[in-house]
């Protein structure tokens, strides 16, 4: 078993949704406040989870076999408390 670092980049929605803002209020402007609330709330409550990550590429222009990997994130919440840097520990095995 190996131990891979993976740092986290998201897309602030409240972000987006300030860009958005304006006398026309854009289609997605709700969407995405929702997204931004559900952001939170993932945040606040899921720290550790597993999954299988499915890898499929091209070589040559060619398909290769899936290889799947199963993983146990692990986010590190002692070296980042407000999550704003969040890093997250990737166990995985092949």
């Amino acid at each position: 078993m190996s131990i891979l670092v993976v740092p986290v980049a998201s897309v602030c929605a409240d972000d987006v949704a300030q860009k958005l803002d304006g006398p026309e209020v854009h289609s997605l402007h709700e969407l995405l406040e929702v997204t931004a609330q559900r952001e939170k709330e993932i945040r606040k409550t899921v720290h550790d989870y597993t999954c299988l990550i499915v890898k499929r590429e091209r070589i040559n222009g060619v398909p290769q076999r899936p290889r799947f990997i199963r993983a146990k994130v692990r986010q590190d919440i002692a070296a980042d408390p407000d999550g704003t840097n969040t890093q997250l520990k990737i166990a995985h095995s092949a």
